[in-house]
This record gives C-alpha cells, structure tokens and sequence, in this order.
C-alpha cells in the first residue's frame, strides 16, 4: 500500500486548493495516439514537470507539460497520458470484490488518485506479462504504440532510446550539432547498456561535431578519434540584454528571489530553509515555470519575460542549467545547487559544473542549500565574465560560419 505524502500550500502561493482530475486535463492537450509514447529517459531529459505527488518507498506520480505521466514504484515503471484516466474504475474486482468507482467520482478528486490507480494497474499487467516469459526482474508497462520499449536492465532507463538524435535515418547533405550534451550520460554508462559501439558508428557520420562539456567532449574523443569543438549553449552565444528589444519592462511592488528549479526536486528541508532566508532577508519567492512547495507567487510567463523577472530580481536560487544561464545573463547574484546522479535520478553535475567552471564561476556552485547565504552575499566580477563570453562567442560564430558555408 502507498501511503500520500501531502505537503502544506505555502502562503501567498495563488494556485487552486486542490487540483483536481478534471482541471488537471483541462491544463494539457490531449494525446495524439498515433505517436510513440515517451519513454521515462526521454521525460526526465526533455520533460517539463508540471506536478509532482511523493508517496513512500521513493514511488511516485510525475505529470510533465505534455501530459504524459511517469509512476514509478521501486523497480516498476509506467508511462500513460492523463487523459487516459477515464471512465469507471473496477477496484479490487480480482478478488472477488468488484467495486465499482464512477468516473464522476474521480474526476473530482484530486488529480493524482485516478492516476495512481491507472499507474498501479497498468504495472500489474506488465508484471503478469513479465512472468509469463519469464522475466521478473525489472517490470516496464507496454503501452500499445510503445512496445519497442524493451526490457529495462539493473531498473536502469534505455539510453539510447532517440537514435535519430545522433543522426540515424538522416539524409542531409551536412551533418553538424552545436553545443550538443550527453547530460549524465558517461562512457562508463554507455559501455554497461552495450551502446558506445552503436552510438560511436553514428557520430563518425557528422561532418563537425560541437559540445557543451567536458563529458560529452570526453566521449566524442573516446568513441571517435576526433576531438570536437567545444560551445556554450546557444542561450549564451547570444547577446540577449544589449541586443534584444523582446524583453519587457516588468513591474512588481515587492523585492524578491527566483527560484528556478524543477518541481519535485526541491526537497521539504530545502524548501523550508528558502522559505525562512527569504523571510529574513525581506524578500518574496517568485517560482518560476515549476510550482514549488515555499514559493509566494508562481510566475507563469514567457521566455522573453523569463528575463525580465531574472533581471529585477534581488538574488536567485536553481538546480537547473538554464536558471545558471539566466543568472549570468541578467548579471545575478546566484547559488547552484548540484545533484547528484544516484540511482534513476537524473543529475546535473556533468553539464552545470563545467559550465561555471568554463566562465570562472565555480564558487556558486554547492550541495548544500545551507550555502547560499555566503555565496550570494560574494559580488561577480561581471565584467570579466563577460570578457570570456565575448570570446566564446567568437568561437561559435566561426564554427558555424565555417561549416554551414561549407
């Protein structure tokens, strides 16, 4: 049995006191059911959180933008659509029972109780399909347009499940990236799941070759023999506050932090520590994008606006790559917080830290929420960060003038 782990609304936060089933499907699109559904890799890289519900034993219900919902319980793993969460639900009808729950019922409850039911049952027929060839191990749920999913090995996710990204099936006449990044992905990964020979036959196919990080460099050079060219993420290769007319004016009656990171991932201490900092120092928490347990206000808006919250603020808090971006562009003061990759959760040290480190800003980085007092009281020497943007730049511009005129 699951047990809820309900956390408190925090005051001030305008967001509905319950989000229910009905409302939740009214926030996301419908499915195109003839599109392959993603995997849980593809959601954790690509996916924007947009609720999160926690139970025990580290199980949980994950719906991203695109409203497709990941459950994970222990080794057991499901991906299915919230607006597949519908009609009757038979509960306990294998044991004789037969109850019957109306759908009315749940679509006014709150929005993850249909979805765990929907979760935990889609799992159970993946288990009793597991069994019947004889595989117990790790039990993956099969949906009808998403079979080529494969068995999961050591409950760890496929990690090469978009080939096309590395260029497969592709018939241009030039094959480039820029700023490309394998995340946490590392050689040694790479090497466990039978990959890197695959994955290395692909990438001999570009003509130029440009990442973010020294990981995703490391493996290029391993995997071909080439050693590629190293971009900042696109984000930075432009000059967006002195040469973007996009950005609005924003105006607030109230100083505050952002914190930029996704939902979920700010623990209950962490969020109780910001929650108590920002009271001391006077400042409200804008939460950006993700709704976050101690924020005062969530900001939902565009990118362009993005930056204009980032520049107004007093001071910012992420876990996120592009909120260090925002942070550097709108010359911020900013703590980093680094996680880790232990287990199926997804880190960000790889990329994060050799992008500050790449701009000399390394001493924002830390593990410890408890940090961020000291480090955002340190002033940046924006000017010289500015001075190693401006170089890298010039770089990228070269890199793409040299290969898309070619």
């Amino acid at each position: 049995m699951l047990l809820f782990s309900v956390h408190p609304e925090p005051e001030g936060r305008k967001v509905n006191k319950m989000l229910t089933l009905k409302k939740v499907k009214e926030m996301v699109k419908a499915p195109v059911h003839t599109k392959r559904v993603p995997s849980p890799k593809v959601l954790l890289e690509d996916g924007r959180i947009l609720l999160r519900k926690e139970f025990e034993h580290d199980s949980h219900l994950t719906l991203y933008h695109s409203g497709y919902v990941w459950f994970s319980a222990g080794k057991r793993n499901t991906v299915f659509h919230i607006h597949d969460c519908r009609g009757d639900y038979a509960y306990d009808a294998a044991a004789g029972k037969g109850e019957v729950i109306k759908e009315d019922y749940f679509e006014n409850c709150e929005w993850h109780i249909r979805a765990l039911f929907e979760g935990e049952r889609r799992v159970e027929e993946s288990q009793l399909k597991c069994e019947g060839v004889g595989q117990t191990k790790v039990c993956v749920s099969y949906h009808a347009v998403a079979e080529d999913w494969g068995e999961m090995t050591d409950s760890e996710i496929n990690v090469l499940d978009s080939p096309e990204l590395f260029g497969k099936d592709n018939h241009a006449k030039r094959l480039l990236t820029y700023a490309a990044s394998f995340g946490n992905t590392t050689l040694e990964k790479l090497k466990k799941y039978k990959k890197a020979d695959e994955v290395g036959a692909l990438l001999k196919k570009f003509d130029a070759i440009s990442v973010r990080d020294a990981n995703s460099g490391t493996i290029v050079t391993q995997l071909t023999g080439k050693e590629p060219v190293y971009n900042l993420d696109p984000v930075l290769t432009y000059d967006y506050m002195n040469c973007c007319d996009k950005i609005p004016q924003v105006q607030t009656n109230e100083k505050y932090l952002i914190l930029y990171a996704y939902a979920g991932r700010i623990s209950n201490d962490e969020a109780d520590w910001i929650a108590a900092y920002a009271k001391k120092k006077n400042l409200k928490v804008y939460a950006i994008g993700d709704i976050q347990k101690c924020a005062d206000r969530f900001v939902d808006c565009s990118p362009f606006e993005v930056l204009a919250y980032f520049r107004n603020a007093e001071e910012v808090i992420t876990d996120t790559f592009h909120g260090s971006i925002f942070s550097v562009i709108t010359h911020r003061p900013f703590t980093t917080l680094i996680r880790k990759s232990v287990g199926n959760s997804y880190g960000n040290e790889e990329k994060l830290s050799d992008l500050l480190k790449r701009l000399g800003l390394a001493n924002r980085m830390t593990t410890k929420i408890e940090d961020t007092e000291n480090i955002n009281e340190k002033a940046i020497d924006y000017a010289k960060v500015d001075e190693q943007l401006k170089a890298h730049r010039e770089v990228a511009k070269e890199y793409l003038r040299k290969n898309l005129e070619e």
